[in-house]
């Protein structure tokens, strides 16, 4: 290959690669041409399994908080304002994380041993916290957890980036995040059914985390850890067949040094708007998922099984709408629709504040996580269409790790608020949430 053949290749967008949107463009003869590329999948489903699994796990662990706020205030004997210090805690392990994936993944342990570490993190954290120790310990073991999802959640974007019909991918991963969100509340409600203790859901979701080590190890088992180029490119097996490229991609990382290229990947224009996009975005949608329950039972009176299985709806419907949106989005283009869903969503939002009947409020809170479904995989499409390759690592890592630490923050400052003015006010704080985070989208 030629300097000048190497250079353009390396000077293409990673939006090269086949999107939805752009297949709807093409003539018939064309397009039928590039649907064959779905072949270029089978090489990747190892990787796009763990991805999933790994998104199942994420999804499990921030749903299941949501249906246990009852369960843990009576436990601990707490208010709402001290058991939010639990999403407090969290935030501090993905902000602890978020920097350093990149720097992990292109060290001695490679993607895969990262995720190894991050898996590890997550089970032991589990293991603890179901033992029922103090708040204050429970706290601590929160950062352990949340920095171990902070990794997961990184890595599963990372995979996912790359792989061909990256924003179809994208929202399948995210659909199946959804599936866990809403296995949770499934599950935690069918505890208080029988009265049995908050632990046993964190029992079960051990078994899940140390099922996800051992998908992370078939998954990913010809991954080159010892190669910072395998970090960008998942498994062995798929990476291109130019070696020249692949070894200037590898050269372009060995010659960086660690400082400079969390700098350059973190001080992207790019990785900064739509960290502030995510980070607001996932704060809404965990806000909904987390004090949603609470808000449904103690603010407007409804029975404790039944909103448990609105909580449920919510996060399936979002896993629905990532798929069936996302697929609009990429048809019809990504910006517009998204800023038509969250026209609708703070219309939603309005509704369940000002209307009093709770089949109505429990409606439009279903319909509100379909709306929200793919904001977040959009989002993270569109940066790997305009990020240099050997930045991903870094970029999304800290997009994900920053960016979802929104499913903490703004939770605990939900509680805070709801602690001095009371739960009705779930819906004002939303509203804001929803109108910052389109402001920051028109700026993508």
């Amino acid at each position: 290959m030629s300097d000048d053949e190497r250079t353009r290749l390396l000077s293409t967008p990673a939006s090269s690669e086949p999107q939805i949107e752009y297949l709807n463009q093409q003539p018939p003869d064309q397009v039928e041409q590039q649907e064959e590329k779905f072949k270029d999948l089978i090489p990747h489903l190892r990787p796009l399994f763990t991805a999933c699994f790994m998104s199942l796990v994420v999804g499990m662990n921030d749903g299941a908080i949501g249906v246990l706020i009852p369960q843990f205030k009576k436990y601990y004997g707490i208010s709402n304002q001290t058991l939010s210090f639990l999403f407090l805690s969290n935030v501090t392990g993905y902000i602890i994380c978020a920097p350093f994936n990149g720097v992990l993944v292109n060290s001695r342990l490679g993607q895969k041993g990262t995720l190894y570490m991050a898996g590890g993190l997550v089970l032991l954290a589990y293991l603890l916290i179901m033992n029922g120790f103090d708040f204050r310990l429970t706290c601590l073991l929160m950062v352990v957890q949340g920095s171990g999802i902070a990794l997961l959640d990184a890595g599963m974007n990372v995979l996912t980036a790359h792989l061909p019909f990256a924003t179809l991918m994208l929202n399948v991963v995210h659909a199946i995040y959804g599936v866990g969100a809403m296995l949770s509340p499934v599950v935690g409600t069918s505890l208080l059914q029988h009265q049995l203790s908050w632990k046993w859901l964190y029992g079960i979701m051990s078994c899940v985390s140390l099922l996800n080590l051992l998908v992370i190890t078939v998954g990913l088992r010809q991954t080159g850890s010892e190669s910072p180029a395998a970090s960008t490119l998942i498994d062995d097996d798929t990476v291109s067949d130019d070696d020249s490229l692949s070894a200037t991609f590898e050269q372009t990382q060995i010659d960086k040094s660690t400082k400079e290229m969390i700098n350059e990947a973190i001080l992207n224009r790019t990785t900064l708007l739509c960290t502030v996009y995510i980070l607001i975005y996932v704060g809404l949608e965990v806000t909904l998922g987390g004090w949603g329950y609470t808000y449904l039972v103690e603010g407007k009176h409804g029975d404790p099984i039944s909103m448990g299985k609105v909580l449920s709806m919510y996060w399936g419907a979002l896993a629905i709408g990532r798929i069936i949106l996302g697929y609009i989005s990429g048809r019809y283009g990504e910006k517009r629709s998204v800023t038509i869903f969250t026209l609708l969503t703070l219309i939603g939002i309005c509704c369940i504040w000002k209307v009093d009947d709770l089949r109505v409020d429990a409606t439009v809170f279903v319909l509100i996580g379909a709306l929200l479904g793919p904001m977040f995989p959009t989002a993270i499409s569109l940066t790997s269409k305009t990020l240099p390759k050997e930045l991903y690592p870094t970029s999304i890592g800290f997009i994900a790790g920053v960016g979802a630490s929104g499913a903490a923050f703004l939770p605990f400052l939900t509680g805070q608020i709801a602690g001095h003015y009371g739960m009705l006010c779930l819906p004002i704080v939303c509203l804001v949430m929803g109108a910052v985070m389109q402001i920051a989208w028109l700026f993508i």
